[in-house]
């Protein structure tokens, strides 16, 4: 397996997001979308998403956290230390985000869940999947997750699991 830089995993989120932000602003009400890129918002997700308002004339906000992968896989990176030899728990304990999109660029296919019925089903089935530690890219933390089969997930969470979708294709609809 390749080892990469971790420039090399930005440029991967640029990708995605270059992909992506045309669809989040087709989806959003009048197209209102904003980034949240920094430490103190990250936690929140990393699209803010309007939606149509349900009051008034101001829109509701649904975060969005992406996560991207250049290559495909049959498998979901679920994050549960950030730095484990730290003890920093990872983003599946760290994110609040109402929605969390999962994206292979080398296939174009998305994936998007209910974050709170994935955290809630990870809590209660971690345990059932072999852990990994992150090697793709080389950086500081000893990153560690739980490799996930897809299938298990849209088995196990049914209408909160949704995909593939293929981004480029619904915009040309």
């Amino acid at each position: 397996m390749m080892n990469l830089a971790y420039a090399d995993s930005c440029n991967v989120e640029v990708e995605a997001f270059a992909l992506l932000d045309p669809l989040l602003t087709r989806l959003s009400f009048g197209g209102q979308v904003l980034t949240m890129n920094t430490k103190e918002t990250q936690m929140f997700g990393d699209r803010l998403l309007a939606t149509s308002p349900l009051t008034g004339v101001e829109p509701e906000w649904v975060r969005v956290e992406v996560k991207a992968e250049q290559k495909p896989s049959m498998n979901l990176f679920l994050e549960a230390w950030s730095n484990k030899s730290r003890g920093t728990p990872g983003w599946m304990y760290t994110e609040k985000p109402e929605w969390f999109w999962y994206l292979f660029l080398g296939s174009g296919a998305l994936y998007t869940i209910i974050w709170d019925q994935l955290v809630s089903w990870f809590e209660d089935n971690q345990e059932k999947y072999r852990e990994v530690r992150q090697r793709k890219y080389r950086q500081m933390n000893d990153t560690w997750g739980r490799l996930v089969p897809i299938e298990d997930l849209r088995a196990e969470l049914g209408s909160g699991f949704a995909g593939p979708f293929h981004p480029a294709q619904i915009l040309m609809n």
